[in-house]
């Protein structure tokens, strides 16, 4: 199988410590949302805004983990604190 091939099945990204690579962990907007407690609809803003990267695979989106995880950690983006009437 050619993984170089555009429809190859996995994403991969090279590891800076070493030549492998590592496939990536891509997850659906839905799934996304319910990581950080989010709606779907705010992450869609995030990607239009260009503060968070997705993938396009066809007409899905998906969001890499780590990508993610970085974006909440620089934007300081943080579910609704309990009470707060949103």
């Amino acid at each position: 199988m050619d993984l170089s091939a555009p429809d190859a099945p996995h994403v991969f990204r090279r590891c800076h410590a070493s030549t492998r690579y590592q496939p990536l962990q891509l997850i659906t907007l839905a799934q996304a949302a319910v990581l950080v407690g989010l709606s779907p609809r705010t992450l869609r803003r995030a990607i239009h805004a260009g503060t968070l990267h997705a993938h396009r695979l066809g007409r899905s989106v998906r969001i890499n983990v780590e990508e993610m995880r970085r974006w909440v950690a620089a934007d300081g983006c943080a579910p609704p604190a309990a009470g707060s009437g949103r």
